[in-house]
């Protein structure tokens, strides 16, 4: 048998292990809690989304939320514990990203939740959840002038964005349909740093950014037919804050978060500057009270969590918690 074959074997044994040990994390708690939902995610951090949407669509019941390490151990604790008649009277739910299975979600299962987008992430790298951060962060009123700049900026942006990586998306999206495992293509392993940076207040690309495109058509040794194909498929759908991957759309949309952070700093540092100047014999209190308060908006490696109550709750999330609610 040759290296990949073993390879493939290996990761669907580790597969396996890791579903049976949620299944029994799973019986234990059923017969000796009282929680009222199972809820089986991809991930921890999806946890960090989905706790928030789940105490409040499902009337604050005692719900437990399990990490089940991965899209293909949830599908498969789902056909586990679905067919079992033991449980058929359980709250069961499953929560899985859809990734670049972009018909997934047609494939309907009863209690099984599939994001309307790549994954959680897409849900956070918007400009409904930006519109959000300028009005609770930012302290500009909707339809104000400067948060219709910023709006603009960052819609503007993350289009901007999109367009410069579609080759690395066509490229997960071959990755997906060839069946690549990770060991031989990982993206998380070339990272949107070395994609795109922003300069003089613009998107662009990194100095890395064809080092690091031609590093992953050597990982899959697939022609640039093949990715052109699927590159006209994304572009055909003309969606791609929705289809890209997730975490690259969350890294750049902070990023831009970031960014236009500076500038309003900036801005307020100045008009700040500009009231005091013209108020010099104003008593100290009352210049206090008319100059403006800085962001101190902190995203760091926790955003999921920190970013969570901004982040977008689609109607078919809302709509399938209340069906099992």
């Amino acid at each position: 048998m040759n290296d990949g074959m073993d390879l493939l074997k290996y990761m669907e044994v580790q597969v396996n292990e890791t579903s049976n040990a949620t299944y029994l994390e799973f019986i234990n708690e059923y017969q000796n809690g009282n929680f009222k939902y199972f809820c089986f995610l991809e991930g921890a951090d999806d946890e960090k989304y989905y706790q928030l949407r789940l105490n409040t669509y499902l009337n604050n019941g005692d719900i437990r939320c399990y990490d089940s390490r991965g899209k293909k151990n949830v599908l498969d604790l789902y056909d586990k514990l679905k067919k079992d008649e033991n449980y058929k009277d359980l709250k069961l739910l499953f929560f899985v990203d859809k990734d670049y299975d972009f018909y997934l979600e047609e494939n309907f299962k009863p209690s099984l939740f599939v994001t309307p987008c790549y994954s959680i992430e897409n849900l956070y790298s918007n400009v409904d959840t930006f519109e959000k951060i300028l009005n609770a962060e930012f302290h500009l009123a909707k339809g104000s002038e400067f948060f219709t700049i910023y709006k603009d900026k960052m819609e503007k942006m993350l289009d901007e964005s999109n367009n410069l990586i579609i080759e690395y998306n066509s490229l997960g999206l071959l990755k997906n349909r060839e069946k690549i495992p990770n060991g031989t293509l990982s993206l998380s392993h070339f990272e949107t740093k070395c994609l795109l940076k922003i300069h003089d207040g613009e998107i662009i690309k990194n100095e890395k950014y064809e080092k690091t495109i031609n590093a992953m058509y050597e990982c899959i040794q697939f022609n640039k037919t093949l990715v052109e194909e699927c590159k006209n498929l994304l572009i055909s759908r003309n969606d791609f804050i929705n289809d890209f991957r997730g975490k690259n759309q969350l890294d750049i949309f902070v990023k831009i978060t970031a960014e236009l952070q500076q500038v309003e700093s900036r801005r307020i540092q100045n008009e700040n500057a500009r009231i005091l100047n013209e108020n010099k014999l104003k008593k100290e209190k009352e210049l206090r009270e008319n100059t403006m308060s800085s962001v101190k908006l902190n995203i760091t490696s926790n955003r999921i969590s920190e970013l969570s109550q901004y982040a977008k709750t689609p109607n078919c999330l809302i709509e399938f918690l209340k069906e099992h609610a």
